[in-house]
């Protein structure tokens, strides 16, 4: 959906506020990828982690181009790839974190 189709909330006019959804995503994506995976292969569980940063991180990079590309109206934004990063920067902190459970 088009940002500009998006029902704006004036009360939570934060700028960039889509860029905070977009790390949040990713870190969440990260986060649940990671938690299935060494769950099922705990030997490898930090080679894990960074291929699933590599892996979201081109996937990040991947819909920019695609949206570019291929659906009307969207445009590839560099800092959308930033906070798609960003997000998987966010899971790598908290990884201590996800280990635990």
């Amino acid at each position: 959906m088009p940002a500009s189709k998006v029902p704006r909330l004036y009360w939570l006019d934060i700028p960039h506020f889509d860029k905070i959804i977009h790390a949040g995503i990713f870190a969440v994506l990260c986060s649940l990828a990671y938690l299935w995976l060494s769950h099922h292969y705990a030997k490898a569980e930090k080679l894990i982690a960074w291929m699933i940063v590599l892996l979201m991180a081109a996937y990040g990079v991947a819909i920019e181009f695609i949206q570019a590309a291929l659906i009307e109206g969207r445009s590839f934004e560099k800092l959308d790839i930033a906070a798609d990063f960003t997000g998987c920067c966010l899971f790598l902190i908290s990884r201590p974190i996800l280990k635990r459970l």
